[in-house]
């Protein structure tokens, strides 16, 4: 039993890593922005420097005109990216009645969000197979198998997970401020 028991809770990591995997595979990391707008920063300030027109104040707030407009470059390019990004998780669940007669139960299996960022809605759901009862709310899909007798019942549910805008436009923004002064550190 302790085996079984073991062996499922590997299993279930690892179709939990996967889906986290695959999160982490649709987004970009930070650094390879970074690459991308320290070489457009770099130009930016470069060119201020060279301006002989601009008195120190001027050339400051120059600097933050067009580091805005480098922000809100990067923060388009990033919510574009959040926005094609999902996560689709299935799990499947089987049912073997007892030979007596009476009802076997055999619980609810669910799919859960990957993160508290991310939801899914009722349209992104399918079930397929039996299932007896069904939950479904912002952070998972679940649904209950029973069978009697000798009858043996399967089903599945799959559910795609995005992240909610709220959270994009604040990570966005978070990460475009922390990018940025990453360039005055370095």
């Amino acid at each position: 039993m302790k085996n079984w028991l073991g062996s499922l809770l590997i299993a279930l990591s690892c179709l939990s890593t996967g889906a986290l995997a695959e999160q982490a595979q649709n987004l970009k990391s930070l650094d390879a922005y970074k690459a991308l707008y320290a070489d457009k920063w770099a130009r930016l300030v470069s060119d201020i420097e060279n301006r002989t027109d601009l008195s120190f104040i001027q050339k400051l707030t120059v600097y933050e005109q067009e580091v805005d407009k480098l922000k809100k470059q990067y923060e388009e390019e990033r919510i574009d990216e959040y926005k094609g990004s999902e996560v689709t998780l299935t799990v499947e669940h089987q049912c073997k009645g007892r030979p007596g007669g009476s009802t076997k139960n055999c619980g609810y299996r669910c799919v859960e969000r990957p993160n508290e960022d991310m939801y899914t809605t009722e349209e992104w759901i399918t079930f397929s197979g039996d299932h007896m009862k069904d939950i479904i709310n912002e952070e998972k899909a679940c649904f209950k198998l029973e069978a009697k007798g000798n009858a043996k019942k399967q089903g599945s549910v799959t559910a795609v997970f995005k992240y909610r805008g709220s959270y994009v436009g604040y990570k966005t923004a978070d990460d475009a401020d922390t990018l940025f002064n990453s360039f005055l550190t370095d």
